[in-house]
């Protein structure tokens, strides 16, 4: 029979130290990154790029981690968490805030022209019917429950249409939306 103190150093420790090791060292950059991101912002060190949005995915470290969003505007690459990733559209020109030495993205804002990126189909821009009388009442400037009352929809049906329409014409609020909306009629 053999005692414990006979076994040694074997079993699941000999995998799980070394990654439990490689997680502590990863987590351990998050705070050197947010410090240096901070520091350009406290310094003003802040760069806007502009472009047609490209999404890329790439694999994250770790045995089973998810994939980690990528933003890829004019060349640059900024990794982005989840909700922002989806919340950009694809191939729609927009402008990206980020911390210029560390490179750490800040915010995104889809461009104010109103007129589809150069090579973009027109056929992207289409929209529903419901959709363009409520973007028509968001110019009209109608709130949400304005908009409920007057298209007999209930306000989370109407949040609904805006991130749709938002997504669509590659905006993020309803000023920009109502911007796109003028020069399209």
């Amino acid at each position: 029979m053999v005692s414990a103190g006979e076994r040694g150093f074997a079993g699941p420790w000999v995998l799980g130290v070394p990654v439990l090791l490689l997680w502590c060292a990863l987590l351990a950059l998050a705070p050197v990154r947010l410090a240096r991101a901070l520091g350009d912002l406290r310094q003003g060190a802040v760069s806007t790029v502009q472009g047609l949005a490209q999404k890329d995915r790439v694999r994250r470290p770790g045995l089973i981690a998810p994939l980690a969003g990528v933003l890829v505007i004019d060349g640059r690459r900024f990794r982005v968490p989840e909700p922002v990733f989806r919340s950009v559209p694809a191939d729609r020109r927009v402008r990206v805030r980020f911390a210029a030495r560390s490179g750490a993205f800040l915010s995104w804002a889809g461009c104010e022209d109103g007129a589809p990126p150069p090579g973009l189909a027109e056929t992207a821009w289409d929209l529903t019917r419901r959709e363009r009388e409520i973007l028509d009442l968001l110019a009209q400037g109608c709130t949400d429950k304005e908009i409920a009352r007057r298209l007999n929809l209930s306000p989370a049906t109407v949040r609904g249409y805006n991130s749709e329409l938002y997504a669509k014409l590659g905006v993020t609020n309803r000023t920009q939306a109502a911007a796109c909306a003028r020069p399209r009629g």
